[in-house]
């Protein structure tokens, strides 16, 4: 692993790959190799041998290891160039510090040779390469007892797969490129399951202090390399965060507040504190215009050393600022004096500390407020000459800490600004971006692979708020240690390095890998304005503009949570276009469910996820998820098919690439079962996620279990530990109609295989039950009752 990218100041994780002592990989032949040592192959190569132990564990890391090296770099490999004393034991372990100059040869060579035979070779490279991705596939999906070594040994491979694939992926005239060909992410986003050999780089973010619901989310986005690099990030600094309920729940409860405990205005660190106070905005003048259905702004004159506070209504040509930051509870472990960065949380009036203050206005006046560069400098030095002459200055900013009131007294004109926090963003100029970790990095230097990390790592683009905040912004700029950055600079900064890979005379490496999967990401969170066109001419349908920006927004709270876990709700309704301020005179266990019966259609992963529900006493609630962003939506496309809602009656659920199976409705009961197809005869687990508590007898054949249609599923393509192949849904209460077919939702499901599933078990040893395939497949109306937007 000593050959991976890292970032600056990282901390890296203790993982130390044991050297299994075997035969020698013998150089005859790569796909051979396992018949010259006797064992048994499929007709496709690969081996599957579920004995695993030491001596096997010895032939995968000869073959699938150094053969790799030897077969893809056209070397001979001396095993003992790899190898180095164990720094915690007597054994010796894999050093891979000479990997990166091997593969550097050897792209120089291809450079030098005639094009048909680099062409050659490098098509002969990544053939080797998926064959032995699959390899580790197939070794990862069997659930047999394993020695505990062995999750290591699969990731050196896969990490050795991760670091020589990069170089060699070539379109048809050999033009290297980036943008279309890479390897899977390590985990598919339809399971919830850990992937073994991503363990060790998991358990280390977690103790790094990593929530471990974003790790897992972390995992359907990147691939080993990458998780590696953002694993090595420094721990975030501040309060201790307490995670333990967050991958269950599918929503990060770190940074959520305790409403028993009040917020503390904080200070910065230079502050003398005693004479420092709270400053507040005239609330008289604030609430007025709220009223008038305006947005309030904030007009700071500074006359020397003295500050005034004055409140204006936002004009449609007002030149101002809206600020968006990271809320914190106070806790013992976050002292009163903040970090470098700004924490303006204020849970108990609108108002913050002088301190704090001062430092925002310098940080605004050293904003761009024109396009031109001339004559942002030209204001800048006439800022900086009134200052100097003792004569006023102003800036107008929105900060919703002095902006919108909290008293209680005031609910609903805090409902009424936040349902205006849309116009709020979209009218102002610049967007400023205040989270302390960012405020602590220096631009020039911090590479931009480590800049574009560190932000996606940072508290603000955790956060639920800050995700439409971001996506409104015309022109989005982050506060760093030493300038501001504006998200068009390190998008510049990102194209530029990516466009040298693609000259001949520039090898493109996981490094560069590994920089296009994060800020491809990171692109995805913070450009909503530009991915949420739904007004494009390419959408030919009003159905597909509304499922894209479902879709799209539904997926930008993935690994997002909130102070307040309700404002989900508000914020969700916000970027479909819903009036907030309606949406939060809802009861909150209704929100949800009335924006999703406002939708046309829905996307069918809502009701096949594996995600939080509603718990409500009311059974036809229980198809509604809690929260949005809990389970990954494909964008509409051959992928991704729709339900129908169709308001007071249900979801239509079309039988087009599905099985329908009838199940004796105590099946529900039961969060794992065997089920034996009455067709194909295939022996299938079935897990249930919310497994239903009501009793019903045998002889109740009312259960529906609705299922992706597997035979059409790719197999694979993604290590699942439980040989994982598809998701589905269980119902009851059915109501066989010539028609269609009316039931009640209990929970979604996932299946696969009985053979390859986890356990140490065989079938007997579960409830088994055989599924009376439906032949004349109907549409499915699941019920849904009433909901109070249509």
């Amino acid at each position: 692993m000593e050959h991976l990218h890292v970032p600056t100041d990282a901390v890296i994780p203790s993982i130390e790959i044991p050297y299994l002592e075997g035969e020698a990989y013998d150089h005859q032949g790569y796909f051979d190799f396992p018949k010259r040592k006797g064992y048994k192959t499929l007709n496709t190569g690969y081996v599957v041998e579920e004995n695993a132990n030491l001596a096997l564990l010895a032939f995968y890391q000869s073959w699938l290891y150094f053969g790799l090296i030897a077969t893809v770099l056209e070397l001979q490999v001396n095993t003992d160039h790899f190898l180095r004393p164990s720094l915690q034991t007597d054994a010796r372990v894999v050093d891979t510090s000479r990997l990166r100059p091997l593969i550097d040869s050897w792209l120089e060579r291809l450079h030098k040779s005639p094009k048909d035979s680099a062409k050659s070779a490098l098509k002969s490279a990544k053939q080797h390469l998926l064959f032995a991705q699959s390899q580790c596939n197939i070794l990862e999906s069997y659930g047999v007892q394993k020695p505990l070594i062995w999750p290591d040994i699969i990731l050196s491979i896969r990490v050795l797969i991760g670091s020589l694939y990069p170089a060699i992926v070539v379109n048809d005239s050999g033009i290297r490129k980036w943008t279309t060909q890479s390897l899977s992410p390590i985990r598919s986003p339809a399971s919830k399951s850990a992937v073994p050999s991503a363990s060790s780089i998991t358990t280390h973010m977690q103790i790094n202090g990593w929530c471990p619901y974003r790790v897992h989310h972390l995992t359907s986005l990147y691939q080993y390399n990458t998780l590696y690099y953002v694993a090595c990030l420094p721990k975030r600094r501040g309060r201790v965060r307490n995670h333990d309920s967050c991958l269950d729940a599918g929503m990060c409860f770190g940074d959520s507040v305790d409403s028993s405990k009040p917020f503390v205005c904080q200070h910065t660190r230079d502050c003398d504190l005693l004479h420092c106070q709270p400053r507040a905005a005239p609330m008289e003048k604030i609430i007025p215009i709220i009223e008038q259905g305006g947005v309030p702004l904030i007009k700071c004159v500074r006359k020397g050393h003295e500050i005034v506070l004055d409140v204006i209504k936002a004009k449609h040509n007002t030149d101002y600022t809206a600020i968006t930051h990271v809320w914190y509870a106070s806790s013992p472990d976050f002292p009163s004096v903040s970090a470098p960065g700004q924490v303006f949380g204020n849970g108990e009036d609108t108002s913050i500390t002088e301190c704090q203050l001062r430092r925002l206005i310098r940080q605004l006046e050293a904003l761009p407020r024109t396009s031109s560069r001339t004559a942002r400098v030209l204001k800048s030095t006439v800022s900086r000459a009134k200052m100097a002459l003792g004569l006023p200055t102003h800036v107008l900013f929105w900060l919703d800490v002095l902006c919108i009131p909290v008293q209680q007294q005031h609910a609903h004109l805090r409902a009424a600004a936040i349902s205006r926090m849309t116009p709020t963003y979209a009218g102002a100029r610049r967007v400023l971006v205040l989270d302390s970790e960012l405020q602590e990095l220096s631009y020039a230097k911090t590479s931009t692979l480590e800049l574009s990390a560190r932000l996606l790592r940072s508290a603000w683009m955790g956060r639920s708020w800050t995700l439409q905040e971001a996506s409104l912004a015309e022109d989005l700029i982050f506060q760093l240690a030493d300038r501001h950055i504006q998200l068009e600079t390190l998008q510049r900064d990102v194209a530029n390095l990516l466009k040298k890979t693609l000259l001949p005379t520039e090898n493109y490496t996981d490094y560069n890998d590994i920089l296009f999967q994060v800020v491809m990401v990171l692109n995805f969170s913070l450009t909503g304005k530009s991915t949420m066109k739904w007004t494009t001419e390419s959408f030919s349908s009003s159905y597909i503009k509304r499922d894209f920006q479902f879709c799209l927004v539904w997926n930008e709270f993935l690994g997002r949570s909130t102070t307040k876990m309700d404002d989900i709700h508000c914020v969700m309704a916000n970027m479909l276009d819903f009036n907030a301020g309606e949406i939060l005179k809802l009861p909150p266990e209704l929100r949800m469910k009335v924006m999703l019966c406002a939708q046309s259609r829905l996307p069918q992963t809502l009701l096949f996820g594996d995600m939080p529900r509603l718990t409500t006493n009311d059974i036809l609630d229980r198809w509604v998820p809690k929260y949005a962003g809990t389970c990954k939506m494909e964008l509409p496309g051959r992928e991704q098919r729709f339900i129908d809602v169709k308001p007071g009656i249900g979801l239509f659920v079309q039988p087009a690439q599905l099985i329908q199976y009838r199940l004796p409705g105590h099946a529900v009961c039961h969060s794992t079962f065997c089920l034996i197809d009455s067709v194909s005869g295939w022996m299938l687990w079935v897990k249930v996620h919310s497994a239903a508590t009501i009793y019903r007898t045998d002889d109740d054949d009312s259960g529906i279990l609705i299922l992706e249609h597997y035979k059409s599923q790719a197999q694979g393509q993604y290590p699942e530990a439980e040989g994982l192949i598809g998701r589905g849904a269980i119902l009851s209460s059915a109501n066989f109609e010539d028609s269609c077919t009316t039931a009640i939702y209990e929970s979604s499901v996932t299946f696969g295989h009985w053979h390859m599933a986890d356990t140490r078990t065989g079938a007997e040893d579960y409830f088994t039950t055989i599924g009376q395939r439906i032949t004349d497949q109907k549409p499915v109306i699941i019920r849904t009752g009433r909901s109070e937007l249509r």
